[in-house]
């Protein structure tokens, strides 16, 4: 592009809002994923989507909606399969106990079980270190 070509477009775009993915990952974005939305270090809202980063910018879906408004910082991991996100889904509600969840849709004995954690401590600082 020219140098008035780049002009034009920046002033029509929010100055460093930009993503980039790399070509390998983009038939990946539509996988089964959960999602966190995080303020200042409080988990506001967990959520779970069959169709990959759709449901997390969905205008229809009212706690996503509240939750990007007021985050700091979003989360995303993709999942082999949709039952894997619930079952990932149900767990983070349970550790993390967001702010705008309100049930968990699978035993607690369960989730623990098929995920090999005995505690939430446990859990959550493996998630820390996914995310560093």
């Amino acid at each position: 592009m020219t140098e008035e070509e780049v002009e034009a477009f920046s002033s029509l775009i929010i100055k460093g809002s930009g993503i980039m993915f790399p070509g390998d990952e983009v038939p990946g974005l539509n996988r089964p994923c959960i999602y966190l939305f995080v303020h200042e270090g409080v988990a506001l809202y967990v959520g779970k989507s069959r169709n990959g980063l759709s449901r997390v910018f969905a205008s229809v879906h009212k706690q996503a909606e509240l939750s990007r408004l007021i985050c700091s910082e979003l989360y995303v991991w993709f999942c082999e399969t949709a039952k894997l996100a619930a079952e990932a889904e149900n767990f983070l509600i349970y550790t993390l106990e967001p702010r705008f969840n309100k049930r968990l849709k699978m035993p607690l004995k369960l989730i623990r079980d098929r995920l090999g954690v005995k505690n939430a401590q446990q859990y959550f600082r493996r998630m820390q270190r996914v995310c560093e």
